[in-house]
């Protein structure tokens, strides 16, 4: 008996282990590109935001500097909607790998470790080892295309072990809830915030499911209970960081309904986004953010779910939540206006992020119907699979064998020539041959394997896209080392960058050290707007969903693109404008590229040399592309010229004159923009302030310390000034003026204006954490107080 016992407890483990060694060695395989290729992933949001901001975490690893960016604009909290600093994962490979490397691992890692915990997720509600495969495979790979974030792939790593922990009986209190309290509090504090909220209301969704299932009154259910206790304790540690986000988003032009009515939702094309991972449907519009795509198996499973267990109450429920995540992805015209007022519907942005949502609530049904293809379905139920499946490939065929061109061209236009979705079609048929009845009472023990394989290569199909368009060398990946020098202040602007072309080119290149040398070799990293971030040059482009208004504005009335602003006020959109025009109104509102101390531009236009230095020529090749079917029509030749502004403000200076003004974002707006050019005046906004100062006696200043988060100055003046900083002025900041806290007042609508006294002084500016939550509970609680919002 003892023998029988340790052979079967010796066949389970072996069982267990082969399970564990192939999970183990698919992933691998599927993550190897990620992980040890040469080529790897490079697309424009990983580009321009992740990997810069990885490197400046690295850079500034355990120290304060790590909560400010300094790299696009004028600055920016770096957490606020990344993460990074707070990742526990992606904190362990900063402290032994370099930061492209710690990105990789990180996504990966979390990746991996997500969809295992969902297999045991559904091994523990009862689905078979082949359904839990499946179904964390999904899970895993659920919110491509945006996979290469690890704020994001954090999302995937914590939730099946935080429903775990909830759902499970035997855990020991003392386990479940400080493990519950530190996943959700990692959640809540390095998930991508848009994607955190779809998070935690799937873990909700879950555990009042479970719940139902047990007592109607759910506050008396103990896996709700324990959510409550896990949600109000982590719910009061991720205020830490919400607050701030929520402060901020009042400053932004984002999150204004304005801006929100014009996001893209999910189109008419959302059922062949089912189907095939890239269909460039030139007939229909819409755009899906996370992509609809989960494998045609998959896909088949959930029908077979709502075929064979309709009735069932969990089926019922998951088509209940996938049915709201569409129509909130949709958005009808007609309920637009109604949903912007659910606060979790303006926070997520862009309406077509709620399919997460909805893919998540597919799990279920991909495990469910799994199974049931495994035990067997009627025969009827398995000959229309089987039609449908082998029917596309079928016409196709006999659509190029009757007319080929035809066939072809439809096949680009619909961008079935794409390599992934090709294949789907073959897949589609090797589907459709298991399912035949015919061959299913041979095929029925070998049945669960062949069927999970066939799953896992129509999912990887959803993979594959992204090593094939987003590659890139891995040298050009990597950061060079420039270090900020305020003795040589850089503030870049590529204004009208892709004004007359829809599309270009990213070549490579080599950063030289002059400003010459690097603003006519460097890569395409300055060659399209907000791509500067990249080689860590201070740059006006801002590439930040929550930069503020006053912002967003004055960049946009100089051309900077890239901005959610209304057409009529930003130069570079505004139709109404021929291109001549908008350059002549670029470089009469010269007086605003020197308020912002913009020091250097690059443009594809000749600017008026009385104003602005040519420094050197050079040119790129770009290409023209059709946008009904984004085939590539022609080469052209851009110009790139790159020009010096030598009446730019220094990053520090004594203001000459000062117009003040009441604080007032739209009046100073207007003033800016009309100024002539040249001009000495300062605008200041500050409470009680009127008329026109100019100093007396000039005075000096000393930047003795320049960090991202602290400058020290010394002044010295006969009589009383003004000193400016080009440091934009936002909730966090204190400053001293020696040692004793002093109230700034906005100057140019953006920066630092501080009043100095007749004498020597000592000043100090400094960003921390404690003020950031002080100044922002404050625009909270009293916004009509508040300098950055009039």
């Amino acid at each position: 008996m003892l023998l029988y016992r340790a052979m079967m407890d010796g066949r389970t483990l072996f069982r267990r282990l082969t399970w564990l060694l192939g999970y183990v060695a698919f992933f691998g395989i599927l993550f190897a590109p990620l992980l040890f290729l040469d080529f790897i992933f490079a697309n424009k949001d990983i580009r321009t935001l992740v990997y810069p901001l990885v490197s400046l975490l690295d850079q500034r690893l355990w120290t304060g500097d790590a909560l400010w960016n300094n790299l696009n604009g004028f600055g920016f909290p770096s957490f606020l909607t990344d993460g990074y600093v707070w990742n526990p994962v992606l904190t362990f490979f900063l402290t032994f790998l370099s930061a492209f490397d710690a990105t990789h691992w990180t996504v990966a890692v979390s990746l991996i470790l997500g969809g295992w915990f969902c297999m045991i997720l559904f091994r523990q509600w009862g689905f078979s080892r082949e359904a839990s495969f499946l179904t964390g495979l999904v899970f895993a790979l659920s919110l491509w295309p945006w996979i290469l974030n690890p704020s994001v792939a954090l999302i995937a790593l914590a939730i099946p072990p935080l429903v775990l922990l909830l759902i499970r009986e035997k855990i020991k209190p003392f386990i479940r809830y400080p493990a519950g309290v530190l996943l959700m509090s990692m959640l809540l504090l390095s998930g991508f915030p848009h994607y955190t909220v779809i998070a935690l209301l799937a873990v909700g969704i879950t555990v009042v499911a479970c719940g139902s299932t047990i007592d109607r009154r759910l506050w008396r259910v103990p896996v709700v209970k324990r959510f409550s206790i896990i949600v109000l304790v982590s719910g009061c540690i991720g205020l830490l960081r919400f607050i701030p986000i929520l402060a901020y988003s009042a400053l932004s032009m984002r999150t204004d309904d304005s801006m929100l009515t014009t996001l893209g939702t999910i189109g008419w094309n959302l059922p062949f986004h089912l189907l095939f991972t890239e269909p460039r449907t030139p007939h229909i519009g819409g755009s899906v953010e996370v992509m609809a795509f989960i494998g045609l198996l998959p896909l088949i499973c959930v029908l077979v779910a709502i075929a064979a267990h309709r009735k069932r109450p969990l089926v019922k429920f998951c088509l209940g939540v996938i049915g709201v995540s569409l129509l909130l992805a949709a958005a009808p015209m007609l309920l637009r206006p109604l949903l912007l007022h659910l606060p979790l519907y303006t926070a997520l942005g862009a309406p077509s992020r709620w399919i997460f949502l909805g893919k998540l609530a597919t799990l279920p049904l991909i495990a469910l119907g799994f199974d049931s293809l495994i035990k067997g379905i009627p025969k009827t139920y398995q000959r229309i699979i089987a039609l449908l499946c082998l029917t596309p490939l079928g016409l196709l065929a006999a659509s190029w064998k009757i007319a080929p061109m035809k066939t072809k061209t439809f096949m680009i236009a619909w961008n079935l020539d794409f390599a992934s979705n090709i294949m789907t079609l073959f897949v589609a048929v090797l589907v459709g041959l298991i399912l035949l009845p015919s061959l299913w009472k041979h095929l029925h023990k070998l049945q669960p394997r062949i069927l999970v394989i066939t799953g896992a290569m129509t999912l990887f199909l959803a993979y594959a896209p992204l090593m094939q368009n987003w590659l890139t060398p891995r040298s050009s990946l990597r950061l060079p080392n420039l270090a900020p020098d305020p003795s040589n202040y850089t503030q870049i602007l590529s204004p009208f960058m892709s004004l007359k072309y829809s599309k270009q080119f990213f070549e490579t290149g080599e950063t030289l050290s002059s400003i010459i040398g690097l603003l006519t070799s460097v890569s395409s990293a300055l060659l399209e707007p907000n791509q500067n971030i990249f080689l860590e040059l201070p740059t006006a482009d801002i590439y930040e969903p929550l930069h503020t208004r006053r912002v967003g504005y004055l960049l946009a009335a100089v051309g900077s693109e890239k901005l959610r602003i209304p057409a009529e006020d930003a130069l570079a959109a505004n139709d109404a404008l021929r291109d001549e025009e908008k350059v002549a109104l670029f470089q009469k509102r010269h007086f605003v590229l020197d308020a912002l101390g913009i020091t250097h531009l690059l443009i594809n236009f000749e600017l008026d040399p009385k104003q602005f230095e040519e420094l050197a020529t050079s040119s790129v090749t770009g290409i023209i592309y059709s946008k009904r079917t984004g085939i590539p029509l022609q080469e052209v030749i851009i110009p790139r010229i790159a020009y010096y502004n030598p009446t730019a403000h220094p990053l520090t200076y004594l203001a000459e004159q000062i117009a003040f003004r009441k604080p007032n974002a739209d009046r100073v707006y207007r003033d800016m923009l009309a100024e002539p050019w040249p001009s000495n005046r300062t605008f200041v906004e500050c409470e009680g302030c009127e008329g026109t100062f100019i100093p007396s006696k000039q005075g000096t200043l000393k930047l003795l310390q320049y960090a991202p988060t602290a400058f020290v100055l010394q002044t010295h003046a006969a009589g009383e000034q003004w000193l400016i900083l080009l440091k934009n002025y936002l909730p966090g900041w204190k400053v001293l003026v020696d040692q004793k806290e002093v109230e700034p007042a906005l100057a140019q609508s953006l920066f630092f204006a501080i009043p100095l006294s007749p004498g020597d002084h000592r000043v100090t500016l400094r960003f921390s954490y404690a003020i950031l939550l002080r100044d922002s509970i404050a625009l909270l609680l009293a916004p009509e107080k508040s300098i950055w919002l009039r």
